[in-house]
């Protein structure tokens, strides 16, 4: 398991999602409308 202390990567959340860290961050600040977000993963 991982340590509860231990922080998740950036690049971990993208591998995990399937896109790229740079949509990561932005899927995770929340400043790009959800529309985009649907179109852009293909949903």
């Amino acid at each position: 398991g991982r340590d509860r202390q231990e922080q998740i990567t950036l690049s971990e959340v993208a591998e995990a999602w399937g896109i790229g860290p740079l949509e990561a961050l932005l899927r995770l600040s929340g400043r790009i409308p959800i529309k985009y977000l649907g179109t852009t993963a293909g949903i």
